[in-house]
């Protein structure tokens, strides 16, 4: 029988998008490209994602622009690890860990973000070529910026809200929402809410 998986954004921690996390994966690579604003920027880019035919894991990886309002925009780049609870492989409801990385630097300031947490997901498959898949992703946000041998560092605890739509065999849209606590204006991290938009493509499909 043929389980439907959502394709998943290939999500990577990159600053300016929300930290989306399925808890669910497939095996082998997918190729996605995302939006977000809010948070007082905006932000795009291109992200990839593999796991072995395991299951076990799963890397991903992106690169982008970050745009914020109040200065020029810059590279943003991503990594993220995340392990699904193996013991609920194949059932409704996943459980899955992840932690990542990312980075940029704006006017001279550079920015290290650091998540770790945990996705909580449901998926339901709606008919032969279509499904669908809710999660919440607690987690908490490490940030620290550097400018001119100046550093300061801040955590947050953060939530994100999504949901993997497969449109199409493999095609997959995700949309979702990071919220929580915010930092002050002179704090490193998150200022405010984050909406993001993902379309992503399996290349290997169950």
């Amino acid at each position: 029988m043929l389980i439907l998986l959502p394709a998943g954004s290939a999500a990577a921690q990159q600053i300016g998008l929300p930290v989306l996390q399925n808890a669910f994966l497939n095996a082998g690579a997918t190729v996605g490209i995302d939006y977000a604003t809010g948070d007082n920027a905006n932000a795009f880019g291109v992200a990839a994602a593999w796991a072995p035919s395991s299951a076990l894991f799963q890397l991903s990886g992106g690169l982008g622009v970050y745009d914020p309002d109040l200065a020029a925009h810059s590279t943003a780049w991503g990594v993220r690890v995340m392990a699904p609870a193996p013991r609920l492989r194949g059932r409704s409801y996943g459980l899955a860990a992840l932690i990542g990385v990312g980075g940029t630097s704006v006017n001279g300031v550079t920015e290290f973000r650091v998540p770790a947490g945990l996705s909580i997901g449901y998926r339901h498959v709606l008919d032969a070529t279509h499904s669908v898949s809710g999660y919440a992703t607690p987690f908490y946000s490490w940030s620290r910026t550097s400018s001119g041998g100046v550093s300061s560092t801040n955590g947050l605890l953060r939530v994100s809200f999504g949901v993997d739509v497969v449109v199409l065999p493999g095609l997959g849209v995700t949309v979702g929402y990071e919220t929580g606590s915010t930092a002050s204006h002179e704090e490193p991290g998150p200022e405010g809410g984050i909406f993001g938009l993902g379309v992503s493509y399996a290349l290997r499909r169950p």
